[in-house]
């Protein structure tokens, strides 16, 4: 069924592209940049809004970056 929708919409498909281990090890380390990017990036915003909540209680500009 979806080959055949795919078909109608002419959208091209994926052609499997046999991987190695390099290749495998290579997803799994960007993989997990990934993920701890964007685990940092959560945390820095929580840094960024506990910092800005304490600026806002002392009556200090708050930070915007």
């Amino acid at each position: 069924m979806n080959k055949k929708i795919l078909d109608i919409l002419g959208v091209p498909q994926a052609v499997p592209v046999p991987a190695d281990m390099d290749t495998l090890d290579d997803m799994l380390v960007v993989n997990y940049i990934s993920v701890k990017t964007r685990d940092h990036e959560k945390r820095a915003e929580q840094l960024r809004q506990e910092i800005n909540s304490a600026f806002r209680s002392k009556g200090i500009p708050e930070l915007s970056w």
